[in-house]
């Protein structure tokens, strides 16, 4: 197969970061210093190797290390937490580096693979293992904010169940807490830098004959909230949480064949159809990221079927002179209507009087969907 290399593209042109010797590294993340993390082969043989084991789907490939690049000192192996590879996930403006790495080279007879712990590397002090919550296998890492906490997802003793975790800076937190079902399964997919941590957990409600419901959930403070789920769409994953608690994610039926992207704050959740305008023809199913200012990333489907991604910006007095923005109030049941019925019947719920005030509240800038410059 082609190599694949680690670039820096600035400026109108690419760089090539290299590697640690081997043949093949990516980079995962950059900061505002013009840091970047991500991982590089070096010539070690390795059974167990990362890269070889995700990307390819087979191992005996070479160590997969942690990698840090800056344009002083170039790329810096960041070390392990004791066995062969390290896999990092994302970096701040700190200059910490999350992710998972091995902590030995013995395989589990659960996995086949060694034991892997989350790490919080800092430079002077190297790379911290995070510690485990019973299981061999950390499922993800998933968030890091300025203040050097990580979320992610850990396995449990027998390496079956999976709970959402926590480092707060000074010990692991097992986020998997009433409301929420201790023997079902979760995952915590970001971190806001006031600590407040958002993700998806199980719940012991049932979900038609597919087994249990998967809600939303913010931890924050220490009180796990229930995010809830949209009408005819009872499960729910929350993605992402911005500085005011504003959350993103998608809501789905109980065989996750007809997701629709939500909006949650101020303790209620809308479907983000019902904040376009309705002229938009597109039905969003997957919002992932929000701003500070409200700006959502999303997925929608056009009325052909093809998928887009789209930026949500709000009409409101924080962004003026919006193109094709109408902050005019619109019916509530008018608005819904207007949804562009792809995967759901939009008929089939109504708004709370407390959201109507939200109606029409993104737009579009501008109405084409085909390229532009």
């Amino acid at each position: 197969l082609p190599e694949v290399r680690a670039v820096l593209w600035k400026d109108g042109s690419i760089q090539d970061l290299g590697t640690l010797g081997g043949s093949e590294s990516f980079a995962q993340a950059i900061n505002d210093r013009g840091q970047i993390t991500g991982l590089a082969l070096n010539g070690v043989p390795d059974p167990y190797s990362y890269y070889y084991r995700f990307l390819y789907g087979f191992s005996n490939g070479t160590q997969t290390r942690a990698f840090l690049w800056d344009e002083d000192e170039g790329m810096q192996d960041l070390g392990t937490l004791g066995g062969p590879d390290a896999f990092p996930s994302l970096i701040n403006h700190h200059g910490q580096v999350a992710g998972y790495s091995y902590t030995n080279s013995t395989p589990n007879l659960s996995t086949g693979f060694p034991t892997y712990h989350p790490f919080l590397w800092e430079k002077g002090k190297g790379m911290k293992d995070l510690g485990d919550l019973g299981g061999t296998s950390t499922a993800s890492v998933n968030g890091l904010n300025e203040r050097g906490e990580v979320v992610g997802g850990l396995l449990l003793q027998g390496d079956v169940l999976n709970h959402p975790f926590l480092w707060d800076g000074e010990k692991l937190i097992d986020l998997m807490v009433p409301p929420f079902d201790p023997s079902g399964n979760g995952e915590a997919r970001w971190i806001n830098e006031a600590g407040d941590v958002i993700g998806g957990a199980g719940l012991p409600l049932p979900c038609d004959s597919d087994g249990l419901q998967t809600h939303g959930f913010l931890w924050s403070n220490g009180m796990m909230t229930d995010l809830g789920g949209l009408p005819a769409t009872p499960n729910s994953e929350a993605q992402f949480i911005n500085s005011s608690k504003q959350i993103v994610g998608e809501s789905f039926t109980c065989d996750f064949s007809a997701p629709v992207a939500f909006l949650w704050e101020n303790g209620s959740i809308v479907d983000l159809n019902a904040l376009i305008s309705g002229n938009s023809q597109v039905f969003l199913y997957w919002s992932t990221f929000i701003s500070d200012s409200g700006e959502i990333a999303a997925y929608g489907l056009l009325g052909n079927g093809d998928t887009h991604a789209f930026l949500l910006i709000p009409c409101d007095e924080n962004h003026p002179d919006i193109e094709g923005c109408d902050s005019s109030m619109v019916d509530a049941d008018t608005a819904v209507s207007q949804t562009t019925p792809v995967l759901r019947n939009p008929s089939s719920r109504t708004l709370p009087q407390s959201l109507m005030r939200r109606m029409n509240r993104y737009g579009f800038p501008g109405l084409a969907f085909g390229p532009r410059n």
